[in-house]
């Protein structure tokens, strides 16, 4: 589980993407409705993963859909790494 620190630095690197994360936007799809490139979501991923001090395997990162679905498996990362 993350802890409310690094779910800070989550939102904050989406910020600073300009990508909101709150209401019916964390549900959006990043290349159709977001409008962004798959070089600019890897950014965003390599970002958090320098943030965080997480390390996503690159199988895990081409289905990334959502901000949603990057933050679960950041989340399902920590909890493996905790163990």
């Amino acid at each position: 589980m993350m802890t409310y620190t690094q779910y800070r630095i989550v939102i904050e690197v989406f910020r600073s993407f300009g990508i909101h994360t709150t209401g019916k936007f964390k549900h959006k799809n990043f290349l159709n409705e977001i409008n962004v490139s798959h070089w600019y979501i890897q950014a965003l991923i390599f970002e958090m993963e320098l943030r965080l001090g997480i390390y996503l395997e690159d199988e895990i990162n081409s289905p990334y859909c959502c901000p949603y679905a990057i933050v679960s498996c950041l989340s399902n990362t920590v909890k493996l790494n905790n163990k």
